[in-house]
């Protein structure tokens, strides 16, 4: 059995553990930020998104706001204008995003803030994403002829 200097021992290291990953995580995530902010790539952001522990189901609209560093208006006004962000709500009415939705915020962000588009324009650069989407088996039947006729030239070359 403990005595209340062991208890007070154990205590004492949990909370020096608890401050000191405290202190990483806000090390970490400033860490984060800063290669969020100083990268104009997509990925780089969604990678800094991942980073930061994307591990919930579902988030608030205050916490993805949070992530995407814009207002919670912002992402409302984006939700009437844009047909492919259409986050579920819970019983409460409270907006509830997922990773689909998070995704399809940051590339709303970029195509708005970084590429600088207008809103008609990102609208219409996510249709033609969508629409290229939808063609990725053409492309893919290219990429298998394209297989076949470089393992024949090998098969060639090595005769």
């Amino acid at each position: 059995m403990d005595s209340g200097w062991e208890k007070a021992r154990k205590l004492g290291e949990l909370r020096m553990v608890h401050t000191f990953s405290r202190r990483v995580d806000r090390f970490l995530t400033n860490a984060t930020q800063f290669r969020y902010l100083s990268a104009n790539n997509l990925s780089v952001r969604i990678m800094a998104m991942l980073d930061k522990g994307i591990t919930k189901l579902y988030y608030t609209i205050g916490e993805v706001a949070d992530m995407v560093e814009e207002e919670a208006h912002v992402l409302r006004y984006w939700e009437t204008e844009f047909e492919r962000l259409r986050p579920r709500k819970n019983r409460a009415g409270k907006r509830v995003y997922t990773k689909d939705d998070i995704d399809m915020v940051f590339r709303i962000r970029h195509l708005l803030r970084d590429e600088k588009f207008t809103i008609d324009g990102a609208r219409m650069a996510l249709k033609k994403e969508k629409d290229e989407a939808r063609s990725v088996p053409e492309g893919l039947k290219e990429l298998h002829e394209i297989r076949s006729f470089l393992q024949k030239m090998v098969d060639r070359i090595g005769d």
